[in-house]
Order: C-alpha cells, then sequence, then structure tokens
C-alpha cells in the first residue's frame, strides 16, 4: 500500500536538489570501470563451426531429420571437449599450465557448444594471444573431425570383415551344394532306374500272360477230366505265379529306390537353389558394403576454421562502462529514495509549527 504522505513531487524536488551525488557516483564507476578494463589483459575469443551430416547418401534424408535426432548430437560434444584432446593442444601449443590444472585450464578456455536445432557444432578457445587462439581452435576442430573419422573407419572396417565372412560362408555353402547334387545326379543314373522297372514290368506284363494262359489249360484239362494235365497245368501255374511274385517285390523295390533318389536329388536341388539365393544376397550387401565404407563422406566436416579475433571478447569497455554507470545510478536512487524517506518520517514527527518553519527554510 502506498505511503499517503509521499508526494512525488516533493520527491522530484529532492532528487533534483541532490543529483550532483548520483552523477559523481556514476562517474567514479564509469571511470574505475575504465580503468580496471584497461588494467585486464585483454582475452581473445576463436570460434570454429563444424556441422554434423545425416547418416546415409540420400539427399531427401536432409529433410527428415527429427528433433530427437538433432539432439542425440550433442554426443559429438564429447569428442571435442575430451580431456585427452584438450591435452594434446595444450601440450602442442604449450598453454600457461602453471597457475592451474589441465580441468581448471580448460574450463576456462575452451567451449564447446552444439546450436539448438541444427547440425552445427562450436568450438570456441579463449587465450590472450589472438593468433594462438585460432590455431588452438583450429587444430580442435581438425582433431575432432580426424577422431571421428578413426571411430567411423574401425566400425567400417568391423562391417566389411562381417559382410566378406557372411559371403565366403554363403560361397562355401553352395559349392558344398553344387558338390552334393552333382553326386546324386551323374549322367543316365535316373534314365538307368527308369529303364530297369519299364524292363521289370514288361517282364511282369509277358509272365502275367503265361499265367492266365496256364490257369486256362488248367480250366480245360479240368473240364475233359484229364487228371495228369491237370496237375502239369496247375504247377506251371503255381511257378509262374510265384516268378510274378518275385517280379513284383522287385519291381516295388525299384520303383522305391527311384522314388527315394529323386527325392533325395529334390532335397539336393532345393539347398543349391537356396544356397544360391543366400550367396547372391551376401554378395549383394558385401558389394553395398563396400561402396558405403569407399565412398563415405566424413559425418563431422569443419565448415569454418574460425578467423584470428580482431577485438578481444573480455573485458568489454563498453558493457563494462555501461553496468558500472547503471548499477552506480540505480544504487545513488535506491539511497536518495531511503533518505528521502526518512527526512519525510522526521518532518512529520516534528510539531505543526516547527514543520512549517523547516518546510519554509527548505
Amino acid at each position: 500500500m502506498p505511503d499517503p504522505d509521499f508526494d512525488p513531487f516533493d520527491f522530484l524536488a529532492f532528487l533534483r536538489r541532490r543529483w550532483k551525488i548520483p552523477a559523481a557516483a556514476s562517474a567514479l564507476a564509469v571511470a574505475l570501470a575504465a580503468a580496471v578494463c584497461f588494467l585486464l589483459p585483454n582475452l581473445y575469443t576463436a570460434t570454429a563451426t563444424l556441422v554434423v551430416e545425416p547418416p546415409g547418401i540420400d539427399p531427401r534424408a536432409a529433410i527428415s531429420l527429427s528433433p530427437v535426432y538433432l539432439e542425440s548430437l550433442k554426443s559429438y560434444e564429447t569428442f571435442a571437449a575430451s580431456d585427452s584432446l584438450f591435452a594434446k593442444a595444450a601440450e602442442k601449443f604449450q598453454l600457461d599450465r602453471s597457475r592451474a590444472s589441465l580441468e581448471s585450464l580448460k574450463d576456462r578456455v575452451l567451449r564447446v557448444e552444439k546450436l539448438k536445432d541444427t547440425k552445427l557444432l562450436q568450438i570456441s578457445v579463449t587465450l590472450p594471444d589472438p593468433r594462438k587462439a585460432q590455431a588452438v581452435v583450429q587444430y580442435l576442430a581438425e582433431e575432432t573431425v580426424a577422431l571421428d573419422n578413426r571411430i567411423a573407419r574401425s566400425g567400417d572396417r568391423e562391417l566389411l570383415a562381417d559382410a566378406e565372412r557372411q559371403l565366403d560362408a554363403a560361397r562355401r555353402r553352395m559349392e558344398q551344394a553344387r558338390t552334393a547334387l552333382e553326386a546324386l545326379a551323374p549322367a543316365g543314373a535316373e534314365s538307368a532306374f527308369e529303364s530297369e522297372i519299364q524292363s521289370l514290368a514288361s517282364a511282369k506284363g509277358r509272365l502275367e500272360e503265361q499265367r492266365v494262359d496256364a490257369a486256362s489249360l488248367v480250366a480245360e484239362n479240368v473240364a475233359r477230366g484229364e487228371e495228369s494235365s491237370i496237375q502239369q497245368a496247375r504247377a506251371r501255374v503255381s511257378v509262374l505265379e510265384e516268378g510274378l511274385a518275385a517280379l513284383q517285390k522287385n519291381l516295388d523295390a525299384k520303383s522305391a529306390a527311384l522314388a527315394a533318389y529323386r527325392e533325395r536329388r529334390r532335397r539336393a536341388n532345393d539347398d543349391l537353389v537356396n544356397a544360391q539365393e543366400t550367396f547372391n544376397t551376401a554378395q549383394k550387401r558385401e558389394y553395398d558394403v563396400y561402396n558405403v565404407v569407399t565412398f563415405r563422406t566424413g559425418q563431422l566436416r569443419v565448415v569454418d576454421p574460425g578467423i584470428v579475433p580482431q577485438k578481444p571478447s573480455f573485458p568489454n569497455l563498453p558493457l563494462a562502462v555501461l553496468s558500472a554507470a547503471i548499477l552506480s545510478a540505480g544504487a545513488c536512487l535506491i539511497w536518495l529514495t531511503a533518505q528521502f524517506g526518512l527526512a519525510t518520517r522526521k518532518r512529520h514527527s516534528l510539531p505543526a509549527g516547527l514543520r512549517m518553519a523547516g518546510s519554509g527554510a527548505r
């Protein structure tokens, strides 16, 4: 709730009478900020930019990148911000580690950030020497790309070796299936089986005719009552029937052998067809993997190695001066407001006559 005794016009008059205080404080703060900026050593920030290419070679993939995929690219920050890589850079460029550990030096010098909702990775290095800052950031960017390529190449070699192993296994299986089929299908093997069965069937037919004739002769002899001829005819029929049974048994065995042979050959042929299909699939996969490995472009690529910075990133003189002026003016305003409040309460606590006299004196 606002103070009912607060008079804004009286407050503005109070501030107008004391304007020299915030002016002097602001001038002093600006001078101190400028002096500190001139005394502090200049630091320069060089920035390199890398792009993370999407996997695959289909250009349409560039328009189908999901937010989840873009967020997953933050894992590439660990490549550029690895302690081992920064240690190599610190040793190569002789960065000053006399007053700090490697971790604190890295926290002070290096910044790695994947820009939000983009495929861009930025590496920034801040050092007193602008040329060294640019050299270090370019080295880190190139080594990050090289590290990514080494990891990708290692995976590519394993992928290609696996594809070649599968192709060799498929080739061996196809050759074994072809050898097995050739062993089951020598020239004329099935024709020989069929010829044998046909010969047995013809012999069975002839023997069956003879049996029928012999049976007819038995019937005629029975009708005539010739006992001696009947016995001979019946013996002839019995011999013929035994021969037919033996022929039928042989014929059944040959037919079963032919059916089993055809079944084995069918299975061997199916095995060869399946082995051929497996080999073709493995051969196509090996060809595709070889092309991907051979013509792959690195997922990480340096698009901007950075330039030698011309202006220091720290200290920022305009920002420091502006901040000092604003903060000092704000502090003075708070102090003067408190002084005005105290003066107002003190004035209201005096008797009416003294208050009017004090008001007239002010």
